[in-house]
Parts: structure tokens; C-alpha cells; sequence
């Protein structure tokens, strides 16, 4: 594989650092509108100085945690449950992502346009090295999905001044066709089967004097 060219090189990284700002300003917006749907399902969404005390500012990670032990103590069902739980699942793949791009950075550059992202400098086994493609175009989606989720959050955690009705009829519950991000599957690594062990022969015994 050849190298990129310097000039191609610095255009790639200005496209992709500013669809990574995008997707980082996205990112945080959803992170703070879990927290308020964490609030609205806890019953304190009108108590906003009990939440604040009680639950400060929650990760991602947290609040989804939150949620499905609230979702599972209060027996909750129905399309609105439904589709939190899909927001759940493609906000853990775009977290794991995030986590890695904002973690480790650009490793190297290859032909096709993609920044290579990898743990590799810090895994403490071979099976443990992940290693993703990253461009602008992977970022786009990425936001793309983050802004379908937004105003469905918006709706479940009961903004005030969000005319609730008029903005469910406008937007359809999801369904998991929606998503754009579709992350690829890493196999893990092999492991080096060992070798049939040689059998060691036996050393001759010392002859009796």
C-alpha cells in the first residue's frame, strides 16, 4: 500500500476533525437528555433539586444502567419502553466507538480514506487488540443516528414546552432499520493452539561401581 500524500492527508484530517466536533456536540446532548429521561422515570423530573442532589450528572453508561433497573423494578412496558431499549443498544455501539476514538486517537492513515483507531498499545494479551476504521463519512452517521434519537428523547423525558402529542404524531416510534451506524464485528483473535508435546526420552541411569 502506498502512502497517502501529505496534501491528501491534511485534507482528510479537516474533514474528519470537523465531523468529529459534530459528533462529540451530539454526543453530549444525548448524554444530558438520558440524565433528564433517568429524572422523568424516576419520578423526580418535577423535583429537579432532588435529582440534582441524589444522581448529579450521569455517563452514558449510567444512565442506561438506571434506566433498565427502573424499567425492570416498575414492570414497565409498551412502545415507549420498546423503543428506549433499541435507543440503548445502538447508543452502547456508538459509545464503545466514541470511547475508543476519544481514547486513542488516530494511530495511522490508510488509502482508502479511514483513520485506523486501536487499543493496541494497551491491551495486555494479543485477544484483546480491537482495531476500528473511522472516516468523516462513519462520524455522519454516527450524528445521524444520535439526531434521530434526540427528539425522542426529548419526548420521554417531558421537556417542558415540548407540545408532547403534536411531536409523537410527527415522529413514529423507532424501529431498528432506522439506524445508519452499523459497526463491524470484530472475530476475535486466535489463539496459537499448541503443539504436540515431543516425548522426552528417558536419561540412561548411571551404571552401579
Amino acid at each position: 500500500m502506498t502512502a497517502p500524500r501529505r496534501k491528501d492527508f491534511d485534507e482528510f484530517l479537516a474533514e474528519y476533525y470537523e465531523a468529529l466536533g459534530r459528533f462529540i456536540t451530539s454526543f453530549s446532548v444525548i448524554e444530558q437528555l438520558l440524565n433528564f429521561v433517568v429524572w422523568r422515570y424516576a419520578r423526580l423530573h418535577k423535583h429537579g433539586e432532588i435529582a440534582r442532589a441524589l444522581l448529579s450528572s450521569l455517563r452514558i453508561d449510567a444512565a442506561t444502567n438506571h434506566l433498565n433497573r427502573l424499567i425492570a423494578a416498575r414492570k414497565l412496558k409498551g412502545p415507549d419502553i420498546a423503543e428506549l431499549k433499541l435507543i440503548f443498544d445502538q447508543l452502547g455501539k456508538i459509545t464503545r466507538t466514541r470511547n475508543d476514538i476519544v481514547h486513542f486517537g488516530i494511530r495511522s492513515y490508510n488509502a482508502r480514506g479511514h483513520a485506523v483507531v486501536s487499543n493496541k498499545p494497551f491491551a495486555h494479551v494479543r485477544e484483546r487488540v480491537r482495531k476500528i476504521h473511522v472516516s468523516p463519512a462513519t462520524l455522519a452517521k454516527m450524528t445521524a443516528d444520535l439526531d434521530q434519537m434526540f427528539i425522542r428523547l426529548v419526548i420521554q423525558a417531558r421537556i417542558e414546552g415540548v407540545p408532547l402529542r403534536r411531536a409523537r404524531q410527527r415522529v413514529p416510534h423507532l424501529e431498528r432499520a432506522t439506524w445508519q451506524y452499523k459497526p463491524r464485528e470484530q472475530a476475535p483473535r486466535r489463539r496459537k493452539r499448541p503443539g504436540k508435546p515431543q516425548e522426552r526420552k528417558a536419561l540412561p541411569r548411571p551404571s552401579g561401581e
